[in-house]
């Protein structure tokens, strides 16, 4: 509400009204009503919702981002959040789920994965970890970490990260280390760290793509082996 305060006054109208306090709560009152609409909306329309038809394919299996179909995403969708995003970064300091949007929105924007403008989501994600200090967010950020600073990097804040008690358990911790291992060329490593994500794992579709992750690795350590041997 000290906030709403702030933006009545800073909107003040020309002149000086009748009633200056009753003015001043009304506005300050509409604005903080504004906002949580907004933020709601915001919530409930954040750009992951304008892809989901293409997060997993037709038999089931779990598409990666680099790999979804960005011609299928709903575009007007994702054009609607950005505006709304844009008008609450405009009207003040941003919360968290306008952080979170903002993320989801620069990763929606990029004509390509390889496209994506990794280090400005690196610097949202330092921003929302500023304003909501959660491990998951410091997880997550691994992710434009590693794009920015290279694998070995993002996998040292990972493993930083394995000491922290609130993420025992979460299989997407064990399945970004899997994936920075195996970007690494530490191949067994990886197929191990896929098998501690998939034990943790319930969604089928996660499930699925895990098994066919440790699989494929297992096949380069075959493939390896053979080479080695010839």
């Amino acid at each position: 509400m000290q906030e709403a305060y702030a933006s009545a006054l800073q909107a003040w109208a020309a002149g000086i009204p009748d009633n200056p306090a009753a003015w001043l709560t009304t506005a300050a009152r509409r604005r903080a009503i504004d906002a949580i609409r907004r933020d709601k909306t915001l919530r409930s329309r954040l750009p992951p919702d304008a892809r989901r038809a293409t997060r997993v394919g037709a038999d089931g299996r779990l598409v990666l981002l680099k790999d979804q179909e960005r011609s299928a995403w709903d575009r007007a969708a994702l054009a609607e959040a950005d505006a709304m995003i844009v008008g609450c970064l405009r009207a003040g300091p941003p919360g968290r789920y306008v952080l979170q949007a903002a993320i989801a929105s620069l990763y929606a924007q990029a004509p390509s994965y390889d496209q994506t403008d990794w280090p400005q989501i690196l610097a949202v994600y330092d921003k929302l970890l500023e304003v909501w200090p959660s491990p998951v967010v410091a997880l997550n950020r691994a992710v434009p970490l590693a794009m920015v600073s290279g694998p070995r990097t993002a996998l040292a804040e990972v493993a930083r990260l394995e000491g922290d008690s609130r993420l025992s358990g979460y299989h997407y911790l064990t399945a970004i280390k899997a994936d920075l291992l195996s970007r690494l060329g530490r191949t067994r490593e990886a197929a191990d760290a896929y098998r501690q994500a998939l034990a943790l794992a319930a969604n089928d579709a996660e499930r699925a793509f895990l098994e066919e992750q440790i699989s494929e690795h297992m096949s380069r350590l075959a493939v390896d082996s053979i080479v080695d041997d010839a």
